[in-house]
């Protein structure tokens, strides 16, 4: 997951650290990395992951209904450090 230094900042997220991402359909737990080239409104996982990191999990599974590609990723978040 890459997050905005003073995003992650706000919610006590350290840089490398694992992070729980959360949304209405499930969640997963990835790495986090912090980089200022990120809007800090926004956090970014590839969507090439399987099994437990796929972001794929959390959000709309719906097609575009002309081209059957997937709709544009985007999904509301709750995100939490995993504490060791």
């Amino acid at each position: 997951m890459e997050i905005h230094p003073e995003t992650a900042a706000k919610y006590s997220i350290e840089d490398h650290s694992l992070v729980k991402i959360e949304s209405q359909r499930g969640s997963i737990v990835v790495r986090n990395r912090c980089s200022e080239k990120i809007r800090k409104d926004t956090v970014f996982v590839p969507f090439h992951w399987t099994g437990g990191q796929n972001v794929n999990r959390l959000v709309s599974d719906k097609l575009d209904p002309d081209s059957h590609m997937p709709a544009f990723k985007v999904t509301a978040v709750k995100i939490t450090p995993v504490l060791s």
